[in-house]
């Protein structure tokens, strides 16, 4: 008896919390930027931005931006984004502070070679200065090719 009703109690407490995951499910995609992904491709490299959600976080908004790049750079040794390319995020002109550290972790995505081929994901944050003015994200190549920006209306 003791035990059914021990299974009986994990079941309500596992009904409670999953109806709790979805809750936290559907305000997660209220923030997402419904955006088609934007590509730039370039000689060695595509570039794409996949997805943007807008989070508060203790007083700032921030922007999550998950990113994609593709290596297409026909050599046999492994390349990084880093080695590729930089990458600008601004608002109103002026450039926004990274805030997940991937630039400057070597350990991070950023900075992970990968055969030719290979596509990559990463994601990084940016505190915005306010969340109803559009960004710019320039992708700067590292040869002769131009940047290119790839604007995003945030509402």
């Amino acid at each position: 008896m003791m035990k059914r009703l021990l299974i009986l109690l994990f079941a309500a407490v596992l009904l409670v919390a999953c109806s709790d995951n979805e809750e936290v499910s559907k305000d997660e995609t209220e923030n997402k930027i419904n955006i088609d992904p934007e590509e730039a491709p370039f000689d060695l490299f595509t570039f794409k931005i996949k997805d943007i959600e807008i989070i508060e976080e203790d007083d700032k908004t921030i922007a999550e931006i998950d990113y994609e790049w593709k290596n297409h750079t026909g050599k046999n040794e492994k390349m990084s984004l880093l080695m590729l390319t930089s990458l600008d995020v601004k608002q109103n002109g002026e450039l926004l502070d990274e805030t997940t550290g991937f630039v400057s972790d070597p350990d991070s995505r950023y900075y992970s070679k990968m055969p030719s081929t290979a596509t990559g994901n990463l994601t990084a944050m940016y505190e915005l200065q306010d969340d109803s003015e559009p960004i710019t994200i320039t992708i700067v190549p590292k040869t002769e090719e131009d940047s290119k920006d790839i604007e995003i209306e945030l509402q």
